[in-house]
């Protein structure tokens, strides 16, 4: 016997436990729904177990996984209020939609380093405290942890690209979540109703979906960069505390006139760790780039002064993550930029003349420069990084990259 079919013991009341045979490789759908057994054994040769196999099986306490397990189906342990223990083995990749939901003790649990993405509703209503989503994760689906009202604790990966609709909804202890500098997009309802208290959005983020953290009653600082190009309705909606920190002309910036919402630009109250890059115009025909500390993740101002026999043409801003490989870019029109630097390569172009010249016609889309400085910045964990300082010739159009290159760079 390789296999128990679908529905082969369903609503069998009078099964408190049972013995598999050694030879099993798969338990089909259904197969022990709704029966009592407390505690069951599955043999080291199952390699999936299909949906429903044992949900609402409400005396079911613990459960240890076979080492070949590689599936679990969708709704595969829903509604197992009496669950306190779940052992997932490391040959685990898929766990598919709600299959732990409504699992009233279930506490903890640890995911093996194979899973690939975690389905919609997958811990949905269930009482975990806290959960560590592993780096082979690119993807948390809808509903995933929607109405976890215990979770306090979610450490997300940095490979982590997409989180679905309503994932962290209604989760009210969670006060903290760090996102990770590869997500995309924030998505609709993602955190409404939850305990968040204070939201970073990362760089490599261009859309804020509608409502994504409406009814925050806890929420009161939002910082969104200016490479976020499209926001939707309500997203803050019934967030009564919530005060958005962004720059001028941004699109975050016009979304708050346009919406009554309360708002702070960052060039005017700097509150959070903002460090000064200035290009300084020297004797000799050159422009020295020279900074102060800045780190990855931090917001950067750029201090375009220059000596009035300088002009700043156009300044545009580069950057690109894990998720966006190619560089993107924004111009900037002024002469003091900002923009939030993540943990990723960073370019800054600038054309740079001497008044009195003419200077070389600027394209309304960013061109290839003809020269690139290539610049490291090397941090050390816990420490401020090390920067240095490059020459750049008058009237040249020119790309300054930053790199950053140590391994505390993600701090």
């Amino acid at each position: 016997m390789t296999s128990i079919g679908m529905y082969a013991f369903y609503d069998l009341s009078v099964i408190e436990s049972i013995i598999l045979p050694e030879s099993l490789t798969s338990i089909g759908y259904a197969a022990f729904q709704r029966t009592l057994m407390n505690s069951i054994e599955i043999p080291d040769a199952v390699t999936t177990i299909g949906p429903w196999a044992f949900e609402s099986c409400t005396d079911l306490a613990s459960l240890i996984l076979p080492e070949a397990l590689t599936s679990i189906g969708g709704w595969a342990f829903q509604n197992c209020d009496a669950l306190t223990e779940v052992i997932l083995p490391e040959s685990m990749e898929y766990l598919e939609e709600y299959c732990f939901r409504d699992c009233d003790g279930l506490t903890a649990i640890e995911l093996p380093g194979k899973v690939r993405y975690l389905g919609s509703g997958m811990f949905a209503d269930s009482a975990l405290r806290e959960i560590v989503v592993p780096d082979s994760v690119t993807e948390i689906r809808r509903y995933a942890f929607s109405g976890c009202k215990e979770l306090t604790k979610v450490v997300l990966p940095d490979t982590l690209e997409k989180i679905g609709e309503s994932a962290f909804n209604g989760c009210i202890a969670l006060k903290t979540l760090e996102l990770p500098s590869a997500l995309k997009a924030i998505s609709n309802h993602m955190l409404s109703d939850s305990g968040i208290t204070e939201l970073v959005v990362p760089a490599g983020v261009r859309e804020i979906a509608g409502w994504a953290c409406s009814d925050c009653d806890d929420l009161q600082k939002v910082v969104i960069p200016a490479n976020v190009v499209k926001m939707g309705d309500g997203i803050f909606n019934r967030s009564e505390q919530v005060v958005v920190y962004c720059w001028e002309n941004t699109a975050a910036h016009r979304w708050c006139v346009e919406n009554e919402q309360r708002y702070v630009l960052m060039d005017e109250n700097p509150d959070e760790p903002v460090y000064s890059i200035s290009l300084i115009p020297i004797d000799g025909g050159t422009v020295t780039f020279s900074t102060e500390s800045a780190k990855a993740g931090r917001y950067v101002s750029f201090d375009m002064t220059a000596e009035p026999s300088y002009l700043i043409e156009k300044i545009f801003i580069w950057y690109k993550t894990e998720a966006a490989p190619d560089f993107e870019a924004f111009m900037v029109d002024e002469d003091t930029a900002a923009f939030y630097m993540p943990p990723c390569d960073v370019m800054i172009e600038v054309l740079f003349a001497k008044d009195g010249t003419e200077p070389e016609p600027t394209e309304p889309e960013p061109t290839e420069p003809e020269h690139v400085h290539t610049w490291k910045l090397n941090k050390a964990r816990g420490e401020d990084p090390t920067w240095g300082e490059v020459s750049i010739d008058v009237g040249e159009r020119f790309r300054l990259r930053i790199i950053c290159t140590g391994e505390g760079c993600k701090e």
